[in-house]
């Protein structure tokens, strides 16, 4: 059985699939190699479906909040702790507050669906990721609720940044752990 690449070299006879291959992971496609090339390239793809899906979440909430905030801001008090919902300046200095977090959702979301396409380079971005949803996520939405905002409004963000933590953490040390051992 002839090897399709050795070292850094890729044959030009060799299947696209093939080069892709040997160019990711710098490994011989022999056939010991395969079950465990197979094992790391789905490690791979976990983890750019979670930057792809987390980041679409991320523009997508950024687009429905713009909306909110540039449409219709009056709606933002209904999230307003009571002694607040009425007074139309707790409610501006609210949606200018909220416009930070919004801009920088977007951000981020737009950073994870670009390192999808190199995912095995995006282990910064996914800690951050991950430090975001704890802190501005879990942490504030925590604080909020005992400052009087609606419970029933931020307990499920809080199972969601809870899941995206979960999984993100997993897939990384999956992908770290992987890339460690080839």
């Amino acid at each position: 059985m002839t090897q399709a690449c050795k070292g850094n070299t890729v044959h030009r006879r060799s299947s696209v699939k093939t080069r892709r291959r040997c160019r990711l992971r710098n490994v011989s496609a022999s056939f010991q190699s395969v079950p465990y090339a197979f094992k790391e390239n789905s490690i791979i793809k976990k983890v750019t479906w979670w930057l792809r899906i987390v980041g679409g979440f991320y523009v997508l909430l950024t687009l429905m909040n713009l909306g909110f905030l540039f449409l219709s801001p009056e709606a933002l008090k209904d999230t307003l702790p009571a002694p607040l919902s009425g007074d139309p300046l707790a409610i501006r200095a609210f949606a200018d507050a909220w416009l930070v977090f919004v801009f920088e959702l977007g951000a981020l979301g737009a950073a994870m669906l670009y390192a999808s396409r190199r995912p095995e380079q995006s282990g910064s971005l996914i800690v951050a990721i991950i430090l975001a949803e704890l802190f501005r996520g879990i942490f504030a939405d925590a604080i909020w609720i005992t400052r009087g905002y609606s419970a029933a409004s931020y307990v499920p963000f809080i199972v969601i940044h809870a899941i995206i933590i979960f999984t993100g953490i997993l897939f990384w040390r999956q992908a770290a752990g992987k890339s460690a051992a080839a």
